[in-house]
């Protein structure tokens, strides 16, 4: 799901932003640090289902049969690979054609979290002087 913040657009969300609707000014800070949110996806997350579905496998096997537990192993480890793949796949596609759909929601999902808890995800980044030092 590396491509969504990149191929999502900043200007619908200035008319929402405008209209005060809710998650509109995370979006555009969203889209506007599409950089650093894209690698925070790719590798992060990357990482976690990785590991998670690694996990996953290796419970697979353990639970097989004494008597085919090789043979189990390695097709709960494809098995699982497969099926990672697979949905990773679906998903980037998804989230590509539906870019604005899915920042707009990250948007209200961190702006609800920032409502409760005292933190201040992904602040704006400083402007920078024009000029001089």
């Amino acid at each position: 799901m590396s491509g969504w913040p990149r191929r999502a657009h900043e200007t619908p969300f200035h008319a929402r932003s405008a209209s005060k609707r809710p998650g509109a000014r995370k979006a555009i800070q969203l889209v506007r640090q599409a950089d650093r949110v894209a690698t925070l996806c790719s590798d992060v997350v990357g990482d976690i289902a990785g590991t998670l579905s690694g996990a996953l496998a290796a419970g697979l096997a353990l639970q097989a049969e004494p008597s085919i537990r090789g043979f189990g192993a390695i097709l709960a480890v494809a098995l699982v690979s497969a099926v990672t793949i697979g949905l990773k796949s679906a998903a980037k596609g998804l989230a590509i054609r539906r870019a604005d759909t899915i920042v707009w929601l990250v948007g209200r999902v961190l702006e609800a979290i920032e409502a409760v808890l005292p933190l201040h995800i992904l602040e704006p980044r400083p402007k920078r002087r024009r000029g001089g030092l």
